[in-house]
């Protein structure tokens, strides 16, 4: 998620400049393209306008043209030529000469009483030179119209060459502009997201049973230190929350264990009392057999606050699953037959687990259990164990009334029952809890597959010794 946020930040980073590179880069070319033009027509401008100032009407002639000067050697040389009213040539430059575009005399005719006395024009030569000259009318008598027109003139190649050469320069810069951006915004972003990152890695880690855990705090000074901060207070109050909950469990299961064995203890030899009528024993048979639910139920909660704390000390030694197995298989068998169920068990050669065989026992106990209580009478139990691979699956599978497909998600969460439990009116909801808390501390897995009327497949995958 975070990756994908680096590169959204990264691509809009560098949109945005490429946006802002165009607009300035399309600024600068046509600011610069303006400039350049108004430079050009300033110069065609001064010329034309010496030119014209020269005139004078007493002598008849234009002074700035008098042979011999640097005036006359610089008109020579330019784009110069003057225009009588008629058309004629009263003077052109040696560039002029043959007459390599027709002067626009009727445009100048016509622009005769207007304010500015001078507009330029642009033309070609060979279809592929620009230019562009400016047209001065020389005027002493506005009554008597103009007495000549100057047209003053200059090659574009310089203000072209130029623009080609800054658009040149725009595109190939545009590229590095980019990768550079690219680069500084992914390593900007990075060192941005990076605390957010250590952040996120740090609490994926964290759950109920490493709630001691903090996340890091980069910069305490920050938006992103702050909110380290507050989740780390957060995460303090859940780990005492958490500590109560432990407590709870483990005070509620120690004050009833008590009681509960003493009632069963008085209790249970009177059901061997002759003298007892039969239906007070039958009610008295009913009462101890709560007493045993209640007294599995006060353990389940025992076992259950113990797997709300660290299980870095949990006991693990070679253990004989195989011969595990066969004894758990051969108690539960009585209560199997009771309802005429049958465990189908064939014992595999020796296999070995490490584990506590304390929890080990718990952990297939209430398997096999919840295989007994939601199979029918008559119904099959059968459980495997084989080892491949250096793991060790032991399997559950019965024909029972099985698990609606809504319930399947929720079935490991601790007090949830299945709608059909409910209507069995057996189980506390901390069965399978457990057993899979038990087989994740040994560094396995739990796996379950059912649908309703089908039965219940059970797998438990564990390392091998």
């Amino acid at each position: 998620m975070l990756k994908l946020i680096k590169t959204r930040m990264t691509i809009f980073s560098t949109l945005v400049v490429f946006i802002l590179f165009i607009t300035f880069g399309a600024f600068l070319y046509f600011g610069l393209d303006r400039l350049l033009h108004e430079q050009f027509d300033r110069q065609l401008y001064l010329l034309a306008d010496a030119i014209e100032d020269s005139y004078g009407t007493d002598q008849g002639y234009f002074t700035f043209l008098e042979a011999g000067t640097n005036n006359y050697e610089q008109a020579r040389n330019n784009w110069v030529r003057i225009v009588d009213p008629s058309g004629g040539i009263y003077f052109q430059s040696d560039r002029y000469r043959d007459d390599p575009v027709a002067f626009p005399l009727e445009a100048a005719r016509a622009h005769v009483g207007r304010k500015p006395k001078y507009f330029y024009r642009n033309f070609q030569i060979d279809r592929e030179k620009d230019y562009r000259s400016i047209i001065l009318a020389v005027i002493r008598d506005p009554e008597a119209g103009a007495l000549y027109w100057v047209e003053v003139g200059e090659p574009l190649k310089h203000i072209n060459n130029s623009l080609a050469f800054f658009r040149k320069l725009l595109l190939a810069s545009l590229p590095l502009v980019l990768i550079t951006v690219a680069a500084a915004s992914f390593y900007v972003v990075n060192r941005l997201i990076r605390p957010v990152s250590l952040m996120a890695n740090r609490a994926e880690r964290i759950s109920f049973e490493n709630l001691n855990q903090r996340l890091p705090v980069i910069n305490y000074k920050d938006e992103v230190g702050r909110l380290a901060i507050t989740f780390n207070n957060l995460l303090q109050r859940l780990e005492a929350s958490f500590r109560q909950q432990r407590q709870l469990l483990s005070n509620i299961s120690h004050e009833l264990k008590t009681p509960l064995t003493v009632l069963r203890t008085h209790w249970e030899p009177e059901l061997s009392n002759g003298n007892l009528p039969q239906e007070l024993r039958e009610k008295l048979a009913g009462d101890v057999e709560e007493l045993a639910r209640l007294s599995k139920m006060v353990d389940d909660l025992s076992l259950l606050s113990r797997s709300l704390e660290d299980l870095s000390n949990l006991e693990r030694q070679e253990t004989d699953l195989t011969q595990l197995l066969s004894q758990l298989i051969g108690d539960l068998r009585v209560i199997a037959e009771l309802k005429q169920q049958e465990i189908i068990w064939q014992p595999p050669p020796t296999i070995r687990v490490g584990g506590d065989p304390r929890y080990l026992k718990r952990l297939f106990m209430n398997l096999i259990d919840n295989a007994i209580k939601y199979t029918p009478e008559g119904g099959r139990i059968a459980v495997t164990c084989a080892e491949a691979a250096g793991r060790v699956l032991v399997t559950v599978v019965d024909n029972g009334i099985g698990i609606p497909a809504k319930d399947l998600p929720r079935l490991f969460e601790r007090f949830y029952r299945a709608e059909n439990s409910h209507q069995t009116g057996k189980g506390s909801g901390l069965g399978l809890p457990i057993a899979k808390w038990i087989a994740e501390a040994h560094l396995g897995r739990l796996q379950l597959e059912s649908a309703p009327g089908l039965g219940c497949t059970v797998t438990v995958e564990l390392p091998a010794w």
